[in-house]
């Protein structure tokens, strides 16, 4: 997970992202993200944000982004993005995000990718 680089990025618990860019990325990465963050699978996730534009609670879904370097580019120009690329992917344009307190270069960060 990433944000701008400034202001400092608030910390989130899994679960508690509802609106981050969903990005076209590997099929592995959207996993990660679907497992550990959104908690739910894809009729979930695809009712859930059908629902919210419906009451009015978004405007839009998640913005697909189809690679790194652009999710990069929307997330360090758009205030208050989040979005996700793997960890090795961050640069200085962008930061990581705490997940349940930790940092991707933490023991016991959850959204870890697995080959």
């Amino acid at each position: 997970m990433m944000c701008e680089q400034n202001p400092p990025c608030p910390p989130f618990p899994k679960g508690g992202i509802r609106k981050a860019p969903f990005g076209k990325g590997g099929r592995a990465e959207r996993e990660v993200v679907r497992r550990g963050i959104y908690q739910m699978n894809d009729i979930t996730r695809t009712r859930h944000f059908l629902s919210a534009i419906r009451d009015l609670k978004i405007k839009t879904a998640p913005k697909m982004i189809a690679t790194s370097s652009g999710m990069r580019a929307f997330v360090s120009n758009m205030p208050g993005a989040i979005g996700y690329v793997r960890a090795d992917e961050l640069d200085g344009s962008v930061k990581p995000v705490r997940v349940d307190g930790r940092l991707p270069s933490e023991p016991g960060y959850e959204l870890i990718l697995q080959e």
